[in-house]
């Protein structure tokens, strides 16, 4: 199972609870026929803040609808596909010479292409592409990557998030396998298997020599998923 291959070896020294937790919320939106909803990614360096939303659609196994928009930005960050093709913004790579600036990419889908392929094309076109929305499309890819970026794992009680009782999963995040630790993250997940929140903080003293320098970086996703809804057809169309 998919589960045992992303969480068994990161949960054999650790509370087994916190990785079974983690391995049904994988599940649950794995298995998903369908799924649809939104989260909301607060940035925070300093006492700078960006804020993007991002709202998907998925009907397995290759429709896909996903909007993102940035604070302070004109434009969205769209990817649509309706299983036959799908059409992404153009990649700003050289937006002083480019002629058509603000274009889309129409691709058509061919056979063994997956959905963590179409989602995998348009990463250089999204706003962010986010552990969340990882999640959600379910590439093994992308899995076993959080796999290894989620260095512990282990249960820390439960919290209260936007009035929902959810688990609280704690642990040290690694740019990968080969990685130093350089940040703490925290997920949120009901007891039916569902992510309402997700963090990261940077730990203090890592990579001085970037911009952020010592200033305090900081992610914060509020989610909300909904497994198996009725979708809305129109919005696989793919937009040209």
């Amino acid at each position: 199972m998919i589960t045992a291959v992303i969480f068994t070896l990161a949960c054999q020294d650790q509370p087994l609870s916190a990785g079974q937790l983690v391995s049904k919320m994988i599940a649950r939106y794995h298995d998903a026929k369908a799924l649809k909803g939104d989260c909301v990614t607060k940035l925070q360096v300093g006492a700078q803040q960006l804020m993007i939303n991002s709202t998907f659609q998925i009907e397995r196994p290759l429709k896909i609808y996903l909007q993102q928009t940035v604070s302070g930005a004109p434009s969205a960050y769209t990817l649509t596909s309706d299983g036959k093709e799908f059409s992404y913004n153009k990649p700003l790579s050289a937006p002083s010479t480019d002629r058509d600036p603000k274009g889309r990419l129409i691709e058509s889908i061919g056979d063994g292409t997956s959905l963590g392929d179409i989602y995998s094309a348009a990463g250089e076109s999204l706003a962010e592409r986010s552990a969340v929305i990882d999640i959600v499309v379910g590439d093994l890819r992308d899995l076993q990557r959080l796999k290894s970026q989620w260095a512990t794992l282990e249960l820390a009680g439960t919290d209260n998030v936007s009035g929902v009782n959810a688990n609280h999963v704690t642990g040290k995040w690694r740019l990968n396998a080969l990685s130093p630790v350089s940040a703490t993250y925290d997920l949120y997940i009901t007891s039916s298997g569902d992510l309402v929140k997700y963090s990261m903080t940077q730990l203090s003293g890592v990579d001085k020599d970037q911009n952020a320098g010592d200033l305090k970086v900081s992610r914060e996703y509020q989610i909300h998923i909904d497994v198996d809804p009725k979708v809305d057809p129109k919005l696989f169309t793919v937009m040209k």
